[in-house]
C-alpha cells in the first residue's frame, strides 16, 4: 500500500470538510528514503532487517532486527553525507516507532543513527546519534557534546534508566538532530531535547562533518554501536527518512508531522476523474513528472506514486 501523504499547499479531505491550509517546506532534502522504491533509494538492509507493509500514511517501513551487535542496520549511499561542504549545515530527520522491541531496558543504550569510514572500522572517523539524544562525533576535530556545551548545562538522557523512554508508548515519533560546526540540536516531536553550543575559542568541533563528510562511507540508520560498546542494535521501525543541507528549526519540524499526521484524513475518498496534478516530495508542483517519486492529487485522491 503507497502512502497517503500531502504536500502540496492545502490538504484536501472527504467531501463536506472544509480544506486545512498546511504551507509546503521550502527546504528539499538532499537524500530522501521512503522505502517503497524497490531498489531502497540506494540503500542496502544489514543484518536481519525487512521492508514491512504497515499501511496508513506509513505504508512500507524498514523494519530492523533486534538482538544483533553491529549486525542489523540499514546502510545508506556512500554521498548522504557529502552535501553539505558548502553550506555547513545539516539535519537528519525519521519517523521511528520502537517496533519490535517491548523492554525499554533493552535498547536504552542503543545508537539510532551512526557513520564510520567502513565496516571494519568503527573508531574514527565516526559520528553516532544516540537513541536517548546524546551525540558524539570525531572527524578532523572532535566533541563528545559535554554537558558543559549544553545550553541548560547538562545533558538530559532519554531513556529506561531516566523513566524517560520516548517511544515507550509504541507510537511513532519525529526524530530530528542538526548540526553545524559549533552547534547540534536533538529533537523529539518538533520539540528539543538537547542543543548544545560550543563556544568560538574552544577546540571541540564538528568541522570535519563538513570538510570531510566523503569519510563516511559506511552510513548506518538503526544500529551499529561504536567502540565496540557491545550495545544492540535497536528492533526500531523507521520511515521517511531525510537528509537536508540545512538546519531544520521546530517550525518545518512540525511542518513535517502535520503534512504526515494529515494523511489520517485522507480516507474513504472517492475517486473523481480530473486532470492529474503531480507535486515533488517537497511539496513543489511539477508539470513534466519522470523518473522518481511524486505525490499525485487527481480531484480528491491523494497517492504517492513512481513514475518511471
Amino acid at each position: 500500500m503507497k502512502k497517503s501523504l500531502l504536500l502540496g499547499a492545502a490538504l484536501f479531505v472527504a467531501a463536506g470538510v472544509a480544506a486545512q491550509s498546511i504551507e509546503p517546506l521550502d527546504i528539499k532534502p538532499v537524500y530522501f528514503n521512503s522505502f517503497e522504491d524497490e531498489d531502497l533509494n540506494g540503500a542496502k538492509i544489514v543484518g536481519g532487517g525487512e521492508i514491512m507493509e504497515i499501511g496508513g500514511v506509513y505504508g512500507n517501513v524498514f523494519s530492523n532486527a533486534m538482538n544483533g551487535m553491529r549486525q542489523n542496520y540499514l546502510l545508506l549511499p556512500e554521498d548522504a553525507l557529502t552535501h553539505s561542504a558548502e553550506t555547513e549545515e545539516i539535519s537528519i530527520v525519521f519517523w521511528v516507532n520502537r517496533g519490535n522491541e517491548t523492554d525499554s531496558e533493552h535498547y536504552q543504550w542503543s545508537p539510532i543513527f551512526s557513520a564510520y569510514e567502513s565496516a571494519e572500522s568503527n573508531i574514527w572517523p565516526m559520528l553516532v546519534c544516540q537513541y536517548r539524544g546524546i551525540l558524539q562525533i570525531n572527524n578532523a576535530g572532535w566533541c563528545d557534546y559535554e554537558d558543559i556545551y549544553n545550553v541548560k548545562g547538562v545533558n538530559t538522557a532519554y531513556f529506561a534508566a531516566n523513566d524517560s523512554d520516548w517511544l515507550a508508548d509504541g507510537e511513532w515519533h519525529l526524530y530530528a538532530v542538526t548540526f553545524t560546526p559549533k552547534t547540534a540540536k536533538v529533537f523529539f516531536d518538533g520539540e528539543i531535547a538537547n542543543e548544545w553550543k560550543i563556544p568560538n575559542e574552544d577546540d571541540r568541533t564538528a568541522e570535519g562533518l563538513f570538510t570531510n563528510g566523503v569519510a563516511y562511507k559506511h552510513i548506518c540508520l538503526g544500529g551499529n554501536q561504536a567502540w565496540d560498546w557491545q550495545d544492540p542494535d535497536p528492533g526500531f521501525w523507521f520511515d521517511d527518512l531525510a537528509i537536508y543541507d540545512e538546519v531544520l528549526g521546530k517550525e518545518e519540524l512540525k511542518t513535517i508531522m502535520a503534512l504526515k499526521n494529515a494523511g489520517d484524513n485522507v480516507v474513504d475518498m472517492s475517486v473523481v476523474n480530473g486532470v492529474a496534478e503531480y507535486y515533488d516530495m517537497n511539496g513543489m508542483r511539477v508539470a513534466n513528472p519522470s523518473g522518481g517519486m511524486y505525490i499525485k492529487r487527481q480531484g480528491k485522491t491523494v497517492s504517492k506514486v513512481i513514475v518511471k
